[in-house]
């Protein structure tokens, strides 16, 4: 019984791997519209918001939100570099 299996898995590898891979492209095909029909978005609405949030703020969260964002930059300009120096 495990001898059927194992050769009906082998012999048909190609079309398990080509039905994979169309079901693969038949999820992405179906999220691109959702994708295209939901990317609207207001940019006055969120700047706006987003400078009353930081002219709210005191200056100790200013400087927290700066090393925050400091640390984020550092830390992804550092993991571009050692992607980069490898792929070379």
């Amino acid at each position: 019984m495990d001898t059927n299996i194992l050769t009906y898995i082998v012999t048909h590898t190609f079309d398990i791997v080509i039905a994979v891979f169309e079901l693969s492209q038949n999820i992405v095909h179906q999220s691109a519209g959702v994708i295209n029909g939901n990317t609207v978005l207001d940019f006055n609405a969120i700047i706006g918001d987003l400078t009353e949030q930081l002219e709210n703020m005191e200056v100790g969260e200013l400087f927290l939100l700066l090393i925050e964002t400091s640390s984020v930059v550092y830390i992804t300009l550092f993991m571009y570099y050692y992607l980069c120096k490898t792929t070379k």
